[in-house]
């Protein structure tokens, strides 16, 4: 039986370098979007992958009654949106916002598809980041959501290895996408000061991510419980 994965936030950066490397592997994709399924649009007529809107601010929203959901074998988690608000200056929506994606919506589409589903459900992917590491004020309550995303996929392995449910967690430094440029940018800066600082003057691709993901989704990861899987390239020793 083919695979079926679900990527939560498909219409990012990484999300979009996630499915175009599913599809290569003749996985069935279910690719939620938000703001725009855009970059999308490529895969209207593709059989294998199915566009669906999913609001993750809309806590009423993460039902998932929809068919299209049964047979889900993995999820991935790659929906984020930046904030600079350290977390004495943000609002409570802003704090809200921040948690809705990446702790309670992804939390919600868990124990709904476990409930529904759940049988079929082998792998659970999150895609947090190094601030998660770094939690100075400038990266704020961005950061202060990632840290509590990889705990999150802690205790989630601890809960579910028990019915052959993996969980891990990818942590990426700055990747080239537009994401980065807008925070680069929000900072005074441009990506290309951030790539001027890495070795090589590069920095990591989206489509490495995916690889890692491809990996921890295939049975040669089947021993890989509650990682934290950094990925970064090293700053320049000037």
């Amino acid at each position: 039986m083919r695979r079926k994965c679900l990527v939560v936030g498909a219409n990012g950066g990484l999300g979009r370098a996630i499915t175009r490397r599913l599809t290569k592997e003749q996985y069935l994709v279910v690719a939620t979007y938000h703001n725009s399924k855009e970059h999308l649009e490529l895969y209207r007529n593709n059989e294998d992958v199915c566009l669906y809107y999913l609001d993750l601010f809309d806590q009423d929203n993460m039902q998932l009654t929809d068919d299209r959901f049964e047979g889900i074998t993995d999820i991935i988690f790659a929906a984020g949106k930046e904030s600079l608000k350290n977390i004495l200056e943000c609002t409570r929506n802003e704090m809200v916002e921040q948690y809705n994606i990446g702790i309670f919506s992804p939390l919600l589409i868990i124990q709904n598809i476990i409930h529904k589903y759940g049988s079929s459900l082998k792998n659970i992917l999150f895609i947090s980041s190094s601030a998660a590491n770094d939690l100075k004020p400038a990266n704020g309550v961005y950061a202060l959501s990632k840290a509590c995303l990889c705990n999150l996929a802690k205790m989630l392995d601890s809960e579910l290895k028990d019915r052959g449910i993996r969980v891990n967690c990818i942590v990426p430094g700055w990747c080239e996408t537009e994401m980065a440029e807008r925070i680069s940018k929000a900072k005074g800066g441009t990506i290309e000061d951030i790539r001027a600082g890495k070795l090589e003057n590069k920095l990591v691709q989206a489509e490495e991510i995916a690889e890692i993901c491809m990996f921890l989704l295939s049975d040669s990861a089947n021993n890989v419980h509650g990682q934290f899987i950094g990925v970064d390239v090293p700053e320049k020793r000037f």
